[in-house]
């Protein structure tokens, strides 16, 4: 293959991988947007009645369509987080462990992301979820959120040590 042909595909994944990024980053913000549509989230330590109250008030078709965009979402983090992996290996050449470790991190921060958390209470609603099961579900949707963090910051810390020593 030639070098204008690698320099082209080199280009074409720089591309697809910014552009996965952004979508990524636009596509969360708005599957959040939709699926609290209804009302104000409450307090992390707010009473269960509150919790189920917060699911019961909220728009069905907004709530179903922004957990579809979160789902969106989370395809195009994976997509830019794959990229990005082949552009640090590039960068970093052997042995390419810490493009692995941003990888990984980069898939971890993406799991919790996408954990049914809230959409196990959000979707049943209507069926009768006792608050307890309500406010279980909101607390891991949300303590899966908050510990992806950490995920994030390990995806950071190994393509910001690539990026500084190449």
């Amino acid at each position: 293959m030639g070098a204008e042909a690698t320099n082209r595909q080199w280009r074409t994944l720089s591309v697809a991988t910014g552009i996965a990024g952004l979508a990524g980053i636009v596509l969360v913000a708005g599957s959040q947007a939709l699926v609290q549509a209804g009302g104000g989230e409450p307090a992390f330590d707010a009473s269960a009645e509150e919790i189920l109250g917060f699911f019961e008030a909220r728009n069905d078709t907004l709530y179903a369509a922004g957990s579809f965009l979160g789902l969106i979402a989370a395809l195009a983090l994976l997509w830019f987080f794959a990229g990005f992996w082949a552009v640090l290996r590039a960068a970093e050449g052997q042995p390419a462990w810490r493009s692995v470790v941003a990888l990984v991190s980069g898939i971890v921060f993406v799991v919790p992301v996408m954990s049914p958390g809230w959409d196990l209470a959000g979707f049943r609603v209507d069926d009768g979820v006792d608050p307890q099961l309500a406010r279980l579900a909101f607390d891991q949707g949300n303590l899966g959120f908050a510990n992806a963090w950490l995920a994030l910051a390990s995806f950071l810390l190994a393509a910001g040590w690539v990026i500084l020593s190449s």
